[in-house]
Parts: C-alpha cells; sequence; structure tokens
C-alpha cells in the first residue's frame, strides 16, 4: 500500500463514464480517502485558455490518507474541458498533455485508472446532458458543433500514450460491465487496482439516492430541447432590448441572471417528473412528430473510423474488460449509422 502521502491510484475520469458516481462511492466508503482533483484541474483549464500553459505550476497536496484507509485521486475535469464554449475546444488535448504530465510529475502515483463505455451511447448521454443544462440543439447540430470534443474524449489512442509515458500501470474498466454485471465488475476492480472492494453499504447507498441518480430522459429530450429554445430565445430578446426605462433596466441587471439558472432547473424538472399532458401542452406539439429531426445523432464515416482505430483497437488486449463488451463496442461502432432515443 502506498504511504500516506500518495494515492494508490489516480482516476482520469473521462466526463458522463460513471465518474460521479464512483467519487460518491469511494466519498462514503470508510475504506478510502478521496481527493478530489478537480479545482486543481479546472485551474489548468483556466491557464491553458488565458494562452499561459508555461505558469502551470507543479501539483502539490497537503492531503493525506486518514489512517487505516487507502487513498484515491479523482477528476474527470482531467480529461476534458470547455464543454460549454465549443470555440475553445481544440485546448482540449493541451488540457489532456499538461494535467497528465502534472499529475504524472508528482509522486501522487504510479497507476493511472481510466473508465469507458460504449462511445455511442456516450455522445448520446453528452447530447442529453447538454440540454439538461440549458441549451437546445439537435442532435446532429450538437455533433457538428461538439465534434472536437467527442473526438478529443474518445481519442483513447493518444490519452493511453500520454498516460503510459508518466505512469507505470494504466488500467481500464468498463462501467457497461457496471451495469450488467455489478459483482464481477467489482471482483475485477479489486483485483486489478489491488484496491478493497468497496462496501455494499456505499455502493447502495449512492445506487438508491434520488438526488444523485441523472436518469436518461428517453424520448423527453426532444420535449426538453424545445422547452430550452424557447426559454434561450426569451432570454435573448430580453438581453437584447433597447432604450428600455430605468426601472426596467434595474429589473433586468437583478434578474437576468436568476432567470438562466432557475429557468434551466424549471426545464429539466419539468422533463424529468412532469407528465405527458403538461409536456405537450408546454410543448404546443406532439413531439414524436419531430423526434427524428431533433434526438438523431447521425455517426458519420469520419467519425466511425475514428472511433475504430483511436477508441476500439487502443482496448484490444485489455485484460480487464471482457472481450464480449470490447465486440459489443465494435459491432456498434460498424453497424450504428445513426443514436436515437
Amino acid at each position: 500500500m502506498p504511504d500516506s502521502n500518495s494515492a494508490l491510484f489516480v482516476h482520469f475520469g473521462l466526463g458522463k463514464f460513471a465518474s460521479t458516481f464512483i467519487q460518491n462511492v469511494w466519498t462514503l466508503d470508510p475504506q478510502y480517502t478521496c481527493l478530489n482533483l478537480t479545482q486543481m484541474a479546472e485551474s489548468i483549464h483556466t491557464l491553458i485558455a488565458a494562452g499561459k500553459a508555461g505558469s502551470i505550476p507543479p501539483f502539490r497536496t497537503n492531503i493525506t490518507a486518514q489512517s487505516g484507509t487507502t487513498m484515491v485521486a479523482s477528476s474527470e475535469a482531467l480529461t476534458w474541458a470547455f464543454v460549454r464554449t465549443p470555440s475553445m475546444q481544440h485546448l482540449i488535448p493541451q488540457v489532456q498533455k499538461e494535467a497528465i504530465r502534472i499529475i504524472g510529475e508528482s509522486s501522487l502515483s504510479r497507476k493511472a485508472l481510466i473508465f469507458v463505455r460504449n462511445p455511442l451511447d456516450w455522445i448520446r448521454a453528452c447530447h442529453e446532458q447538454s440540454l439538461k443544462e440549458g441549451l437546445s440543439q439537435n442532435g446532429e447540430a450538437f455533433s457538428k458543433t461538439n465534434a472536437v470534443l467527442i473526438e478529443s474524449v474518445l481519442d483513447l489512442k493518444r490519452i493511453k500514450s500520454l498516460l503510459e509515458a508518466h505512469f507505470d500501470e494504466v488500467i481500464f474498466l468498463s462501467t457497461d460491465q457496471l451495469r450488467s454485471e455489478p459483482d464481477q465488475f467489482w471482483k475485477t476492480y479489486s483485483t486489478a487496482l489491488d484496491a478493497p472492494t468497496p462496501s455494499d453499504t456505499a455502493i447502495n447507498t449512492i445506487t438508491n439516492n434520488d438526488a444523485l441518480k441523472n436518469p436518461s430522459l428517453g424520448r423527453r429530450r426532444t420535449q426538453l430541447g424545445l422547452i430550452n429554445r424557447q426559454l434561450n430565445l426569451l432570454e435573448e430578446a430580453w438581453s437584447g432590448l433597447e432604450g428600455l426605462p430605468g426601472f426596467a433596466e434595474v429589473e433586468r441587471r437583478a434578474f437576468l441572471n436568476h432567470y438562466k439558472t432557475s429557468t434551466r432547473w424549471a426545464a429539466r424538472r419539468v422533463a424529468e417528473f412532469g407528465t405527458d399532458d403538461i409536456l405537450n401542452e408546454i410543448c404546443g406539439v406532439v413531439t414524436t412528430q419531430i423526434e427524428d429531426e431533433f434526438a438523431v445523432i447521425p455517426i458519420s464515416d469520419r467519425l466511425r473510423a475514428h472511433l475504430l482505430e483511436n477508441f476500439y483497437e487502443p482496448l484490444l488486449g485489455t485484460p480487464h474488460i471482457p472481450q464480449d463488451v470490447l465486440d459489443s463496442y465494435k459491432d456498434h461502432i460498424c453497424s450504428v449509422k445513426q443514436i436515437a432515443t
């Protein structure tokens, strides 16, 4: 076991790859001390966005493992960034390079962990998450606008190469196995990482905590997108009004930011928990009529080739992901022409 100043491993969580779930398990389980690296990672984002990559300081921490526990370190922000600012997404590979280098050059750990999942399901989940955060692009527009994000995060070939240059061990595990065979997954996790199996209490508490769940919207993605579109248009119109009388300008300054936050959450919760009748009344249309236009994400030949070469092939020979899971990834990449709900 590492000394109290070191982590057993660093989890370079890819966003939307069950990172929040596993971080919550580590945080709750008394066998673990979980060091959250997100603040450090976000400082890297800020410096790189400002063109100051050379000013990124070495990583240091005063946090040590609590007595009798295993310390792990984790953040999904080490491998993705600029989710809401596509114009900055060309900087993601630099974020990955610098974050891995900074952590690798520290004495934190010599072991790196990456979780993977079906890449097409990940793309669908990212589009859905963008809707939950108040955006309103349809699937095709989202995939085009965020093409660099998608290709960068799913470039395991590059990420693996960067990790291998700084860590003695790079371990891949599949969250698809976590969902389908949780008992076997945790056995594999414990063996591969030489880590204690999280307690059933911690796993079940996080699994059953409604406040921590982020359920799929399914066909309601379309309705949430339509609601967001109207709310965003209203916000743009309000923001752009000119020549307002003084009292109306004071109101706008006071309430506009609250509008952005409150309407985003109102739309999301109504989409998650409202009845079909309520949603259809709000949208003013039976949304199944336009679902193909909104929710479908085409898979281009370019993206398919990228996923085969840079996501699937680097996982071949990975000892800790079942072959049938890897085969399912390849089958989906090769056969699916568009991602739907």
